[in-house]
This record gives C-alpha cells, sequence and structure tokens, in this order.
C-alpha cells in the first residue's frame, strides 16, 4: 500500500497492519531507482555455475569472506565486476583494529573492548547495530592477524603503526573533548608493500581453498526460489548474462553508492542540502549502488537516516597539518565551535554550517608542542614518524621565508605524498593583523579576527574554554610570533569519499526485511551493510571503515562456512 506525505511517497512492507505478537512494519521512502527492473529471461543466461556460496565483490569485505569461507571447507565463487585480479584497484592503506597481536608487540595499548562498543554507540547515538559493533571491538585484532599470516616477513617488517608508541599526553587520559581515541591503525605506506598488494595475498589464500574469482562479470539482480535468495545474475564480459547459484548464501559486497549521484542525492539529504540540489555528489570512489539496489530489490530494508557518509569538510585542512585542533575562525572572523571534537570528522559538521567564504585556521611559532597534544584521530599529524617531523621542519623554513606570499606543505599524516604539496598555502606573518590581512580579513572582519584569537588566548590562559569546551589538552595560545594561518573557500560541493549505510542486517549479516525479518539466503556486509555508521562518518581509531569491512567480511565468512549444506 502506497501513501503520499509532503515529503514524496511512502513505501510500506508487504503489510502495513501490525505483525501478530505486536510490532510494526518498517517504513521507507521510494526512489525511482528502488524500483526493480524487468526479469532477465532464463533463456537470455548461457551458463550456470554452482557453489556453497556466492559473494558479489571481491573488496576488502567480499575477499575476506571469500578466504574465510574457503578456509572453512566451503565452496566459493566471487563475482568482480573489475577487469582482473593484477589491474583491481583497491582503495586505502590503513586498517584500524583493537588488540592485534602484531600490534600489541610493537607497542600498542591494549585495550577493553567494552570501552569501544560503548563509545561507539554514543557517537552514533546509539544508531548503530550493537551486534556488530561489538563484533568488530572483540574480535577486529585476532582478524588482523589472520588477514597478515599470508604476508612475507619481509611484508610485515614495512607495515607501521600509527602514533605507536604513544604521546605521553595521550596515555594518561584517552578521552578528548567526551569521546574515547584509540589506537591501533595499521598502515602500508611503503610502495610495493601496501595494502591492495596484502589483499591481493587474501584473495590468492582463497583460491589456494579452492574459491573461484570471476573478473568482469557485472551483477545485475538477484535469484529468488521459493521465497529463498539462491543465486546472482551477472552480466560477462561480451554482454552475455551468467548465473551464479549459491546452496548457503549469496553475499552481497560490492561496495558503496559512491560514484552514483542520484543515490547520494537521495539518501545523504544533509550532503544536498548543504551544497544545493544540483551540486555534482559523486564521491572519488568505486561504489555504484548496484549492491544496495540488489539488496532492496530482493525485499531488503534500506538503513533509515540520518545516514553516515565520509562527508568533505574543511576542518582537516590545515595546510599539511591535517586534522590537527588550531584555533578555526569562519568568513566574518569568529570561532564556531569546538575544533577538537571527534576529530575532524566531527568538528566538520558544523564548518560546513558557516556562512559561505571561507574557514581559516590560526597558531603560532609553538605548532609542534601543539601537534603532540591532539588526540591519535585520523588526520591529525604522526608525530612518531620521525620522517614526517623532518619534513614538517624543512617546509616550515620554506613557509618562513615565503612570509606574506605563501606556501604550501606536505602532507603530514603520513609519507605518501611523496613531492606533492597540498594547493592551500600557509602563511607566515610577524604580526596577527599582517597574518588575518593575508587570510582574506579586512575591515570589520579583521577586528573580529583580532578579537577573537584574543578571546581564545584567555580561554588558554584559564585553562577552561568557557565557550565550546575544547579539551585543554588542545587549548594553545596564539601568542609567539612569527604567526602562521591558511584559508580554504566554502562550500566544497564535491561527493563524500565514501557512503557507509547499506541495507539493514542482523547479526549474522543477513539481510532484513520491512518486517525485520531476515531473508533467507541473503547476506550483505561491507559498506552494502547497515547498522555499522550512523549520522557522519566518525573514527575513534583511523582507518576503522576498512578495519570494519575485513572484521565483519571475515566472521560471516566464518558463518556461512560453518551452515549445513
Amino acid at each position: 500500500m502506497n501513501k503520499e506525505n509532503e515529503n514524496g511517497p511512502i513505501i510500506y512492507g508487504k503489510n502495513a497492519k501490525a505483525r501478530k505478537g505486536g510490532g510494526c512494519a518498517l517504513k521507507r521512502r521510494h526512489y525511482e531507482w528502488m524500483t526493480p527492473p524487468e526479469p532477465i529471461a532464463e533463456g537470455e543466461i548461457v551458463r550456470r555455475i554452482s557453489a556453497d556460496v556466492v559473494i558479489v565483490g571481491a573488496g576488502h569485505a567480499g575477499s575476506c569472506a571469500a578466504r574465510a569461507a574457503a578456509e572453512g571447507g566451503a565452496s566459493v565463487l566471487v563475482l568482480e565486476k573489475q577487469k582482473g585480479q593484477k589491474t583491481q584497484a583497491i582503495m586505502g592503506n590503513e586498517v584500524g583494529v583493537l588488540n592485534s597481536e602484531f600490534g600489541l608487540a610493537r607497542g600498542v595499548p591494549r585495550y577493553d573492548p567494552m570501552e569501544f562498543q560503548l563509545d561507539w554507540q554514543v557517537r552514533t547515538q546509539n544508531r548503530t547495530n550493537p551486534d556488530l559493533i561489538r563484533q568488530f571491538a572483540r574480535h577486529s585484532g585476532e582478524v588482523m592477524d589472520w588477514f597478515l599470516r599470508p604476508l612475507s616477513q619481509e611484508f610485515l617488517d614495512t607495515i607501521r603503526l600509527y602514533m605507536t608508541p604513544p604521546p605521553e599526553a595521550y596515555l594518561k587520559n584517552i578521552c578528548y573533548n567526551g569521546y574515547r581515541s584509540f589506537l591501533g591503525t595499521h598502515l602500508f605506506y611503503e610502495k610495493g608493500y601496501r595494502l591492495p598488494d596484502a589483499l591481493r595475498a587474501t584473495q590468492d589464500e582463497a583460491m589456494a581453498h579452492g574459491a573461484q574469482f570471476f573478473y568482469g562479470r557485472s551483477a545485475c539482480r538477484t535469484v529468488k526460489t521459493g521465497g529463498r535468495v539462491t543465486g546472482v545474475i551477472a552480466r560477462n564480459a561480451d554482454g552475455e548474462y551468467e548465473l551464479f547459484e549459491g546452496a548457503r548464501a549469496v553475499v552481497l559486497a560490492a561496495g558503496d553508492c559512491n560514484r552514483n549521484g542520484q543515490m547520494v542525492h537521495d539518501l545523504y539529504q544533509e550532503l544536498a542540502e548543504t551544497f544545493g540540489e544540483d551540486a555534482d555528489l559523486r564521491g572519488m570512489g568505486l561504489g555504484d549502488g548496484s549492491g544496495i539496489q540488489m539488496g532492496i530489490w530482493a525485499g531488503g530494508h534500506i538503513q533509515p537516516g540520518p545516514r553516515a557518509a565520509m562527508s568533505p569538510s574543511l576542518s582537516f585542512m590545515a595546510g599539511g597539518f591535517s586534522g590537527t585542533a588550531f584555533l578555526r575562525l569562519n568568513r566574518l572572523g569568529k570561532r564556531y565551535g569546538n575544533e577538537g571534537i571527534m576529530g575532524a570528522f566531527g568538528a566538520g559538521l558544523l564548518t560546513n554550517l558557516q556562512p559561505e567564504g571561507f574557514i581559516s585556521a590560526v597558531f603560532d611559532s609553538d605548532y609542534l608542542a601543539e601537534l603532540y597534544d591532539q588526540a591519535p584521530d585520523h588526520t591529525n599529524v604522526n608525530v612518531r614518524w620521525p620522517e614526517i617531523l623532518a619534513r614538517i621542519e624543512r617546509d616550515m623554513a620554506d613557509i618562513c621565508a615565503a612570509g606574506t606570499r605563501g606556501e604550501p606543505m606536505h602532507g603530514t599524516t603520513n609519507l605518501d605524498d611523496g613531492d606533492k604539496k597540498r594547493s592551500v598555502p600557509l602563511y607566515c606573518a610577524d604580526t596577527l593583523e599582517e597574518l588575518g590581512a593575508c587570510l582574506g580579513y579586512s575591515g570589520q572582519t579583521l577586528e573580529n579576527f583580532l578579537q577573537s584569537i584574543a578571546r581564545y588566548n584567555e580561554l588558554c590562559a584559564l585553562g577552561r574554554d568557557e565557550d565550546y569546551c575544547k579539551d585543554p589538552r588542545q587549548m594553545h595560545a596564539i601568542t609567539k610570533p612569527p604567526f602562521y594561518g591558511c584559508s580554504t573557500k566554502l562550500p566544497i560541493p564535491i561527493g563524500p569519499m565514501a557512503t557507509l549505510s547499506g541495507v539493514m542486517v542482523d547479526e549474522n549479516q543477513q539481510v532484513i526485511d520491512d518486517h525485520g525479518d531476515p531473508i533467507p539466503g541473503l547476506y550483505a556486509t561491507g559498506n552494502n551493510s547497515g547498522g555499522r555508521f550512523a549520522i557522519q562518518y566518525s573514527t575513534p581509531i583511523a582507518g576503522v571503515s576498512i578495519g570494519m569491512a575485513m572484521t565483519l567480511g571475515k566472521l560471516l565468512g566464518d558463518h556461512l562456512a560453518g551452515l549445513a549444506p
């Protein structure tokens, strides 16, 4: 039954009335792309291949699921739309986990998984599935050790741990601005030994245990037999349809909807309203949303909003200093919030709401002390890499020499930037008045700029941010010349780096329908699944998105291997 409201049509489940035993059907807004295409005639299918498990997508979650299921004795078919394993584009080089033996042996602190799980539910306003978050918190470390097992010692020796050993200020209290931060990010940045290389080793391990990978296959839709999802129809490189049948399960692991501008507009309404209905919100990733669509067409329920995305924000664009919580001012020259809350992505929620124009970041010559007092959030400076500190010293010498002309600097979270410099110039000036003029302030906005800095210095001396409650460890007065700053224009009408809300799943990652019931035979993992993130991407541990995809993918593979044939 369809009804209309002021926001458009709402589709109810198969039965809009309460089910027996209580409870209501879940409701969801209907968009055109949710309508299933015409069925593919059986006569159009040129080939049938059967196994215990069919997995759509050979990314982080799908590859880990395939390896685990195959190691557990299940026969596995993996469909990947990209043309081949060697040329497959794989995103990311940072994986966040808790309590891996690899990390613990190298100085990462051991954490109570309950602390992480509770912090996550608080960050997401209890909108995420605590069963999934608990599995990540308790098992991500052992999954990382499992993931590293096929790698050579030479490869293992290239892997670094973010912010390890941790700065003393961090060890005293892992809570910043009311939220906890955790170490355990494994960094794969050495040329020839990056995360895509490690994932291919997991794919090879899956193949060694009998899993078959079919590249150049674009999955079109699932197949149901007697109410159960039993297979997937895919189009091969010649445009022919093939049916891949899974006796135990079909797994959707085809990535997010990052490159599907219409889906981003429809599902991530905060982005559409912030940057305008006509903005091109296609992101930088590879996901076309097809896995999420297939889940919905099979009866799955899309995760309700507000949905999480790695949204664009200027809070992490303080020149090459990335997410450091320097004082930030809007184009009116006014401070507008806590620069350190939930890291760059959390602080960015307020940044995107500032008056159109630009955001500036300001600090003084004692910037190194400020870098050491940051939470180990994603995009913050990795002060435990001597190479990065040396590069900062060289870059800052160039910036001092350039003065009010401005000079960009390299990124400071890793060494992956090579010789490429960021486009945001840092300015250096002997007085705050000069610096403000470089950043674009004049007249009244320059007066506001100076008054805002004076107020900030008062709060730093007081040791309490009575305006915005910033953690005292992150409060550093701007009093020692020369002074530094940068500014970047608002808004940024670009799409998210990733979208993180798919179809809803239960604790076994089985897709659920509009009544909350599991759909027989259908599972979703990675960015095809919902219930992992909500509201906004937030990183109590850097690399948590890939870490969660790997962990839940592996655990799903274990589960499917244990199902009765």
